[in-house]
Order: structure tokens, then sequence, then C-alpha cells
């Protein structure tokens, strides 16, 4: 009996652990424009999660919630605190975001409606 708790503590240690552990950055897409560009498909979270951008270039963050219309959940909102950004994400639909250019070593978070799923912008611009 015992044994049988020991191995199920650490499997959950080991699915919290990696659950908590954070998505290596995805860096956005340079367009000819000077603008730069990232997919962000949302389903039990944001894929990707962590994005790298680049500094001093505006930032189009398109967001497509994958769900069946009518799945209530709590990435049916979308919320950039620091950029007084709330909107709806409706159910296979695109919703685009621009956010203005921004100065190397900021980071801004985004989160669900519910604060449970998150996500982040990092402006780095080494390469």
């Amino acid at each position: 009996m015992h044994r049988l708790i020991a191995i199920a503590a650490i499997t959950w240690s080991s699915i919290f652990l990696s659950a908590c552990s954070e998505a290596p950055p995805v860096p956005t897409k340079q367009l000819s424009d000077g603008t730069q560009e990232i997919e962000i498909r949302v389903k039990s979270g944001y894929h990707p999660s962590v994005i790298e951008a680049k500094p001093d270039k505006p930032l189009t963050l398109k967001f497509f919630r994958d769900e069946a219309a009518g799945v209530h959940s709590c990435d049916q909102a979308l919320s950039i605190p620091s950029q007084h950004i709330s909107r709806p994400l409706p159910a296979q639909k695109e919703e685009v975001i621009t956010l203005p250019a921004q100065k190397d070593g900021t980071e801004i978070a985004f989160e669900c409606g519910m604060k449970m799923m998150k996500g982040k912008i990092r402006y780095n611009s080494k390469p």
C-alpha cells in the first residue's frame, strides 16, 4: 500500500512540475513592412504561451479559439492588463490585436478572463 502511494505521489509530482515549467519562447514572424506577427491557438491554454518579439516594432497577435461554438470555458475572454485590453474570443474565429512598439526588456502578460490561463510576450533585441 505504501509503495502504491509513493508511486502515485511521484507521478503526480512529475505531472504537476512539468505543467508548471515554462514553455520555450516562440519568435514572431518578421514582415517586410517592419512589423511582426504571431498566430496563437487558444484551446485549454495558449499555444504558444511564451512569445519572443523584437523591440521597437509593432506586434500583431492573431488569436484563434479552437473550440466548438457553444463550449463555455474561461478562454472565451482575453485580457492584456498592462495595455488595458479586454476582448471576447469567439469560437472558431480569429481575433486580431495590434500592440504598439515596446522597448527592449519589456514583458507583457496576457490571460484568460478567469486569470487561470496565462501567456507572455518578451521583447528582446538579442538574436
